[in-house]
């Protein structure tokens, strides 16, 4: 099963602007998708649960695949974040 995790997670501070969130690959750091939402709480509808097509999208691609908040995972922070990284530059 393949893992999606949407970065940074439930524990992220956000001031009244908003933050960025993205729903990854975690394996290889891949981003799939990108949103600005001014609470975490909105991040999981608007990368996932709310977008179909999306969802159509990955279980092709993935088959069989679960989405996870980082902080809901025992993935490294840094090492995730070299993963990120390293995909843009290879990519």
């Amino acid at each position: 099963m393949e893992l999606l995790v949407i970065y940074p997670g439930k524990n992220v501070e956000h001031d009244f602007i908003g933050s960025g969130f993205g729903i990854y690959v975690a394996e290889t750091g891949e981003c799939l998708a990108t949103h600005f939402c001014s609470n975490f709480g909105y991040a999981w509808n608007d990368l996932y649960a709310r977008r179909p097509e999306r969802i159509v999208k990955w279980k092709s691609r993935f088959k069989d695949f679960e989405v996870k908040f980082i902080d809901e995972t025992d993935i490294d922070i840094e090492v995730f974040i070299n993963k990120i990284e390293t995909f843009g530059t290879i990519n």
